[in-house]
């Protein structure tokens, strides 16, 4: 335990970080969802006001309409990116974990070649050829 409180690794840190991004991702959805319901019922609302014969509030409710769908796509195109992070993050740790290996097996072969001593290999097999 350090100092201030335990060290968490950074799989762990990209999993929480991961774990907002979807939280958010969900609250999106569901103002997605709750848009479109409104869209609906504001769709049958200009029906039922045109049929009446109240055509400047059915121009009215058409304009927010529009306004809505364009929430809507714009709000879309926020869960795109935010799937995008999603995806970032993830190739993000896996490069972190190739990275890490990569090292490790460098040190591996800087050992590997202090204890075979390849000068000598070399003097060997140049006086067998």
């Amino acid at each position: 335990m350090g100092l201030f409180g335990e060290k968490t690794d950074s799989r762990e840190k990209i999993r929480k970080m991961v774990s907002v991004v979807r939280r958010q991702k969900y609250r999106i959805q569901r103002d997605i969802d709750a848009l479109q319901l409104q869209n609906k019922r504001v769709a049958a609302d200009i029906k039922k006001r045109a049929k009446g014969g109240r055509i400047d509030e059915a121009k009215i409710l058409a304009r927010e309409l529009v306004n809505s769908r364009k929430a809507v796509s714009r709000l879309y195109a926020t869960g795109a990116h935010l799937d995008c992070l999603i995806s970032e993050l993830n190739c993000q740790a896996t490069t972190n974990k190739l990275a890490n290996a990569v090292q490790s097996s460098t040190s591996v072969m800087k050992s590997m070649s202090a204890l075979m001593k390849v000068s000598m290999h070399v003097v060997t097999l140049t006086t067998w050829r």
